[in-house]
């Protein structure tokens, strides 16, 4: 995640977009909130392009934005992630790295970033390390008190808490054996092992947490009540270009510019977010001036095509499309859920695969844009051309489907469909979560694989079963999701009771090679073998086929005419400004 890519309107399209319609992909950027910044010229209405044109500027307006859901906090580092924190939490945290728009790593709140070999990044003789960060002078928190080395040593005790949620067993806080403040401004921390990301924390990764605020309920409270501490929502304070002022749950969010954010004073004064769960709506309120910025979720990609339309027939605003998240059809592997155990035969799932029509499906959702995906990895990866060289890939091919089922010891009976002597008729079942996006990709997978014989039952569940993961890993055939990378999707990523059902691997996979290329790519410090590594691990999870990578999601950013800002779409919020 986090590298560029450029997706293409195939030939056909009468010119009546450009070839560059789509612009380059910034998957990392995408889930940041900087990206999804726009702006309407006028409060009364954003497609009015005359009163753009005449609108004087107006330096204290409100850039409005609009958000699918809430999270549970405005925290980059979550303290469990039963929840998702759709809120975008950029504006309101800095860390001790950022990204720019090439994915490239720099100094935010340290005064330079580690280097390896140096006295700021020691790889210990029995193989444990330690990193150096020395934090920039004279920073702050919202509430104007000065940001310290104490603040790190403070979050890292809250967030290796087990009892407090899930973040003790994430990455990074499960690779780090202590936290120390050297003095006021320098960090220490040691690291129970080789860890290649130590010198690139983000906010998201390992954000500071004010001391002075949280240290006596961290000491005080029941750790349920501390969770639920208004700290972590309406009375948030973080280091981020915006500090919040009013926060009314399930209504809108209020914040200022924070004048000591320390990559400068924001250019836009004040922001308001609001959720608002209908796509429909948020377009409506887009065309109408009254919502001027929505989150990667807010529209799916045909209401950013009708904004695109309307946009730009008055040359009131642009709309890009950017690749986004994979969707991925996961298979069970569970020996007590695997329901027909057919799902288990790696002929099974590749004669599946054989009649997953890609295409079809970016043609239905993408107006003929092909967002196809073959693996995990991001293709504007540097070396995706070693990883595309090594995958065992499955064009669409009911013929070879069929095949590999007679090989597999199945026939087609006189329905049309797939069954055994001793096991009958084979029944599969294709779960998704509901969303009119992903009821569209399972009616065409549904379709196509009744027609190469697969008897197929359709599950929508309700959306709210998003943070219901211990019935998501209870799928019994296969279950469609944009969840994990190839490292999260190892043996130790399976959900289970004792890591409260949060791994990504949902259908159990397990295959002691891969988890053996996994550790050492955690482990391991040269981003060569690194890079080799991660081409083991793409080849190894193309052959197994523990899922089926579908399509890339085509998520719709609209710039306004009247906003300017950086034009990838970074994590830069502080730096948009309205133009007119």
């Amino acid at each position: 995640a986090g590298d560029k890519d450029s997706l293409s309107l195939p030939g056909g399209s009468g010119g009546e977009w450009p070839p560059d319609w789509i612009e380059r992909d910034g998957v990392r950027a995408l889930l940041v909130f900087g990206a999804l910044v726009i702006a309407a010229c006028t409060p009364g209405g954003a497609a009015n392009q005359g009163a753009a044109k005449s609108a004087p500027a107006v330096p204290n307006r409100v850039l409005s934005i609009a958000v699918r859901t809430e999270g549970e906090s405005l925290a980059a580092k979550a303290l469990s992630n039963a929840g998702i924190n759709i809120i975008p939490s950029t504006p309101f945290n800095a860390g001790l790295v950022y990204h720019d728009a090439a994915d490239v790593p720099h100094a935010e709140l340290a005064s330079e970033l580690p280097q390896l070999n140096s006295d700021t990044w020691r790889v210990l003789p029995d193989g444990r390390m330690e990193t150096t960060y020395r934090l920039k002078p004279n920073l702050a928190w919202h509430d104007g008190q000065p940001l310290t080395a104490e603040d790190f040593g403070f979050a890292f005790r809250v967030y290796s808490t087990p009892a407090l949620g899930t973040a003790a067993s994430s990455t990074p806080i499960n690779q780090i054996e202590q936290v120390v403040a050297v003095d006021v401004g320098t960090i220490l921390m040691r690291w129970k092992s080789a860890f290649a990301d130590a010198g690139d924390l983000q906010a998201g990764k390992f954000q500071a947490l004010p001391r002075h605020l949280l240290e006596e309920p961290f000491a005080n409270l029941a750790p349920d009540a501390f969770a639920a501490h208004p700290f972590w929502t309406a009375q948030y304070v973080g280091l981020g270009p915006y500090r919040v002022t009013r926060w009314d749950r399930g209504v809108f969010l209020e914040a200022e510019a924070f004048d000591r954010f320390v990559r400068g004073r924001p250019r836009i004064d004040r922001i308001k977010v609001m959720a608002i769960p209908d796509p429909n709506v948020v377009l409506t309120n887009l065309l109408a001036g009254d919502v001027q910025a929505t989150d990667s979720a807010a529209l799916s990609f045909e209401q950013g095509w009708t904004l695109k339309k309307e946009w730009e027939s008055q040359a009131a605003g642009t709309v890009e499309f950017n690749r986004g998240s994979i969707r991925r059809q996961e298979n069970q592997f569970h020996p007590e859920r695997a329901n027909p155990a057919a799902i288990l035969d790696i002929r099974v799932r590749r004669a599946l695969a054989h009649t997953m029509d890609k295409q079809s499906i970016s043609d239905a959702l993408f107006q003929g844009l092909d967002a196809h995906a073959d693996t995990l990895p991001n293709p504007a990866l540097d070396y995706y051309s070693e990883i595309d060289r090594s995958l065992t890939k499955y064009p669409f091919d009911p013929t070879r489907s069929e095949q590999l089922m007679r090989e597999a010891g199945y026939s087609r009976g006189t329905d049309g469909f797939f069954q055994s002597s001793t096991e009958g008729k084979l029944n599969f079942e294709t779960e998704i979560l509901s969303g009119s996006e992903n009821e569209a990709v399972m009616s065409i997978m549904a379709s196509t694989w009744r027609k190469a014989g697969f008897e197929i039952t359709e599950t929508v569940l309700p959306a709210a079963m998003v943070s219901d993961r211990e019935l998501r890993a209870h799928f019994r055939t296969m279950f469609t999701s944009d969840t994990g990378d190839l490292p999260a999707l190892g043996t130790a990523g399976i959900p289970t009771p004792g890591n409260r059902w949060t791994g990504s691997n949902r259908g159990s996979w397990s295959n002691p090679t891969y988890d053996g290329i996994v550790a050492r790519w955690e482990g391991n410090l040269d981003r060569a073998e690194r890079n080799g590594l991660m081409v083991d691990l793409a080849r190894i999870y193309s052959e197994d086929l523990p899922s089926t990578p579908i399509y890339y999601r085509v998520t719709a950013t609209p710039h306004h005419a009247c906003l300017t800002g950086p034009s990838d779409g970074v994590a830069d919020l502080h730096l948009w400004q309205w133009t007119c």
